[in-house]
């Protein structure tokens, strides 16, 4: 894999994201971008180019949406923030999403890909790009990329720490408990080969019919978490070490703290740090799934703690 070379730049307010196509390791295009911002202390935009960085960040976002989950059109989010302070921060839309294109094949796009093949191909670019510590951030789904990727033993041994905020398989949302529900939006959604999100004002992006027929198997009771092969999720996860840091919002109904705080005990060897998101923790609000990122109140308390988290546990790799 070649270092990263930029094949287009979007501004978004004072933010540049540098993005190129990459291939997946099965050849799917997927949109990597790498942030640019002003620094406080220059004038200038800082340089793609630069190997001084502390830690390479790559941010994983969830379902229904794209980079904008990380950096709003006006320049703000959680990835303009870390860039600000000085990290490298990397931007990977999940194929199917955002840059990254639908092809014939988008309706059997799987979640298993995205673990197996996406995530190591971003990964790959990074480490020919900077020789810095890398991190992973994810949300929600992609918290979920990143925990398998690990359980499965796939990760550099230049990771150095973990974020996944809202994560977890163990609850199911109420409506999927009714009988026939889950088997139903399967047909459904496999019918139109997507789930029609963005028209149901869940996100901006529609699913593919493939991961959301994982998801939906994987959240059955008694179902384990597994790839199409048969092979754990978490087959190594007892092994994985490194720093963990686990967050769920307070007022998160459909990914509550205590099943994200359970769904990582498998990985034993990790030094996990729990923090949950609200008012009885000393936040000024119960966080919910989206606003623990994206919300004012969020870059005022959460993007800081975040930031503060990596630089501490970002000194030297873990793995």
């Amino acid at each position: 894999m070649s270092a990263f070379v930029a094949c287009g730049t979007e501004l978004r307010g004072d933010c540049r994201l540098a993005w190129t196509m990459i291939s997946a390791r099965d050849g799917v295009p997927l949109c990597l971008s790498r942030v640019e911002t002003q620094r406080a202390d220059s004038a200038r935009p800082r340089s793609c180019r630069t190997r001084s960085y502390r830690t390479a960040v790559l941010l994983l976002h969830g379902s229904y949406t794209q980079r904008g989950f990380w950096v709003s059109r006006k320049g703000l989010g959680l990835a303009s923030f870390l860039a600000a302070r000085g990290f490298d921060v990397w931007l990977l839309e999940k194929r199917g999403h955002g840059r990254s294109p639908k092809t014939a094949s988008y309706a059997r796009f799987t979640a298993h890909q995205v673990i197996t093949c996406d995530l190591p191909a971003a990964l790959d670019c990074i480490l020919a790009s900077t020789d810095a510590p890398l991190a992973l951030v994810g949300h929600s789904a992609g918290g979920l990329y990143a925990l398998a990727a690990l359980g499965l033993g796939l990760l550099p041994r230049r990771l150095a720490a973990m974020v996944v905020a809202g994560t977890q398989l163990r609850d199911r949302a109420p409506w999927l408990v009714l009988p026939g529900v889950s088997g139903l939006l399967g047909m459904l959604v496999g019918g139109l080969g997507r789930l029609p999100a963005n028209r149901l004002g869940m996100g901006p992006e529609p699913e593919p019919a493939g991961e959301v027929r994982e998801f939906l198997r994987w959240r059955q009771p008694g179902v384990p978490w597994q790839g199409p092969d048969g092979v754990s999720y978490l087959q190594h996860a007892a092994a994985a070490r490194l720093p963990l840091l686990v967050m769920a919002g307070a007022a998160d109904q459909q990914h509550p703290p205590a099943s994200c705080f359970k769904f990582v005990e498998p990985f034993t060897a990790a030094h996990i740090e729990q923090l949950e998101l609200g008012r009885s923790h000393g936040f000024s609000r119960d966080f919910g799934h989206v606003d623990m990122f994206v919300s004012k109140a969020a870059a005022a308390e959460v993007w800081p703690r975040v930031a503060d988290w990596l630089e501490a546990s970002c000194t030297q790799p873990s793995l």
